[in-house]
């Protein structure tokens, strides 16, 4: 009854930030049949195909394709992009959904399981520190493949579902910026100032603000918005980072870092006090941000105790703060 009075709310009141699938945090219960073979094979043109989607006792017609880059090459299950029709989907947990990336398992094995989860944590962790993030849900995937061709694994699979960019600049405020190049003084500064001390938390370098190879637009394994005159620069893809350290990770040659878990600054300079202010705001959540790794379902206690770890370094080495910000001062781009 209380879903039903609040998905009743929702429709009646209906900003696009009030979409169901983002207001609980437990994990969503997901079969999806269709010919997942063919459709991970089709790397070249990814044409969508025809797939069920099950949730919540009902079963809706949607389409799916491949999606991702670099993952396409190392993964054996590459992430799906799914595609619903809106105007079947109201009433349901995917109202006011369109397209919508999941993020997948990598690969077969307990380690691989637990990658998805640790790379769930990541985008959790950024909205520990700021609402100026994507939402996440995580999913309880249930693979099959209709042709019969593909063993898709496990009989369950970790999966989470990221806030569209559409939905996430209503929800803001914002609108989605396209450009070719950004200047440094573009940025809202305490914002891009955490971004750049939250990669470091994480141990990312997988990331700029330059345009990413192939692509018309900045910057690489991020998004731009736009909003009171100012950019916003949103991460996302943290499977490289130390804090996830897939076996697949490795860092690129040219960063001189022994493996992703060293952590590397690489952020730009901004002004003066921003990266103080983030700083502050980094330190003043840490319980949030502990807390946070603490609650991750299914998180195999290796896993949680060595994210935690790596977490409690990155406090150790901030102290209060004033040394770090130096340092991250006298480094920045």
């Amino acid at each position: 009854m209380f879903c039903q009075v609040l998905l009743a709310w929702l429709a009646a009141t209906g900003p696009a930030w009030a979409i169901p699938l983002f207001v609980q945090d437990t994990p969503l219960e997901v079969r999806l049949t269709g010919p997942l073979q063919a459709t991970q094979d089709d790397l070249e043109h990814r044409r969508e195909r025809a797939f069920l989607i099950e949730v919540d006792g009902a079963r809706h017609d949607i389409e799916v394709r491949v999606r991702g880059n670099s993952r396409t090459r190392v993964c054996h299950f590459p992430p799906l992009r799914l595609d619903f029709p809106r105007r079947d989907m109201d009433g349901t947990v995917f109202e006011g959904v369109d397209k919508i990336k999941l993020v997948t398992h990598c690969r077969g094995g307990h380690d691989a399981a637990m990658d998805v989860l640790e790379e769930f944590a990541a985008y959790r962790l950024f909205s520990a520190l700021t609402d100026q993030s994507y939402r996440t849900r995580l999913v309880r995937m249930h693979y099959t493949d209709s042709d019969g061709e593909r063993n898709t694994g496990p009989a369950v699979s970790h999966a989470f579902l990221i806030e569209p960019d559409d939905v996430l600049a209503a929800r803001l405020g914002w609108a989605e910026a396209r450009r070719a190049s950004v200047r440094r003084g573009d940025f809202e500064p305490v914002h891009v100032a955490l971004v750049y001390l939250f990669q470091y938390m994480i141990g990312n370098t997988d990331w700029s603000l330059v345009t990413a190879e192939n692509d018309e637009h900045c910057c690489h394994n991020g998004r731009l918005f736009e909003g009171s005159g100012r950019l916003y620069y949103l991460p996302y893809d943290f499977d490289l980072a130390g804090l996830v350290d897939t076996r697949y990770a490795k860092p690129d040659p040219g960063l001189r870092i022994r493996n992703v878990r060293q952590r590397l600054y690489r952020g730009y300079c901004v002004e003066d006090g921003a990266l103080s202010k983030a700083m502050q705001i980094v330190l003043a959540r840490r319980e949030a941000v502990m807390s946070t790794v603490a609650a991750i379902p299914a998180l195999d206690e290796r896993a949680r105790r060595r994210m935690s770890d790596y977490l409690a370094d990155f406090y150790a080495e901030a102290g209060d703060g004033s040394a770090l910000t130096r340092d991250f001062h006298d480094r920045c781009l």
